[in-house]
């Protein structure tokens, strides 16, 4: 018995499921799969809300100037969120 059937031969899980067991396996792992897109697709739209707030953000407060160099300089995301 070569390496390639020994691993075959000592299987955990054993070979006859019903097809209601496997219907439900295969359920739920696309069940998982949705899920995981849903949060995927979230966290994209809840990224791109906040570079559009900031924006806004930004657009309206305007720049503010260095205390200590005295230029003119963007509003760092930090300091637009304390506003």
């Amino acid at each position: 018995m070569n390496h390639y059937s020994r691993g075959f031969a000592q299987r955990k899980a054993p070979l006859s499921i019903t097809m209601e067991e496997a219907l439900r396996k295969f359920v739920s792992k696309e069940t998982t799969r949705e899920c995981l897109n849903m949060c995927v697709i979230l966290n994209f739209e809840e990224r791109r809300l906040r570079l559009f707030e900031n924006r806004v953000l930004r657009r309206i407060f305007g720049p503010k100037r260095d205390e200590a160099t005295g230029e003119w300089r963007k509003l760092y995301n930090e300091e637009l969120n304390d506003l």
